[in-house]
């Protein structure tokens, strides 16, 4: 079973490859929120961050396997920019005694994009392979064919592993997500819940739109 805690050093090689060479379905730079966002105070920033969190969760937690690679390919892509949304907003929120703790979430949130970066890497490369077939084939030999398919089962066993291991995490963090919701709620005064819940709400919505699910699934699958 591959572990999804990979190495520091693999996910560092990785982040930096995808802004590198920008594969298909991958954004070369992590998406920031929109320019009207600058200023914005930690109530509209925080309702934005765990907006685009539940989107990215949602996104995830649609039937993947039974769609076929290219798409599960543009979901990915879209999964790793919705985090890197919530990872930007998250991190533009001033530090404050009065506000309860976040940094366990944005380190899973950045946790969670990390690998779904790697998956979309592998995923992309193995496309770009297969592209490449047969100028690849003219130029290995015959029995770079077969090299290609057993590498092609390599790569989907371990998309699949990473993400049932995600998986996992992804369902502990169902309550400690919520828990965190509450405290900030109790935290906040009535005024600052008020405008955490509308932020909140226009942002899923938002990502709800921008962030669409697979063909064939409802937003009732998610």
């Amino acid at each position: 079973m591959i572990r999804s805690e990979l190495p520091g050093s693999v996910l560092r090689g990785v982040t930096q490859t995808i802004r590198r060479i920008g594969l298909p379905g991958i954004r070369a730079e992590r998406a920031r929120p929109p320019d009207f966002l600058v200023g914005m105070n930690a109530p509209a920033l925080m309702g934005l961050r765990d907006a685009a969190c539940l989107r990215a969760v949602e996104l995830f937690r649609q039937p993947l396997f039974s769609l076929p690679e290219p798409e599960r390919i543009r979901l990915y892509g879209e999964m790793v920019a919705c985090l890197g949304e919530a990872i930007a907003a998250g991190e533009r929120i001033a530090p404050s005694a009065s506000l309860p703790d976040d940094g366990p979430l944005m380190d899973f949130l950045r946790h969670l994009e990390s690998v779904l970066q790697a998956i979309l890497l592998l995923l992309a490369q193995e496309q770009r392979l297969f592209g490449r077939e047969k100028a690849l084939g003219q130029w290995l030999g015959t029995d770079f064919g077969t090299a290609l398919r057993n590498a092609e089962e390599v790569v989907n066993g371990a998309e699949m592993n990473l993400y049932h291991a995600l998986q996992g995490m992804i369902e502990l963090a169902d309550t400690p997500f919520i828990r965190l919701r509450e405290s900030l709620r109790g935290t906040l005064p009535k005024g600052e819940v008020e405008r955490y819940d509308k932020a909140f709400a226009e942002f899923h919505a938002h990502y709800r739109r921008r962030f669409r699910m697979g063909s064939g699934y409802g937003e009732g699958q998610a």
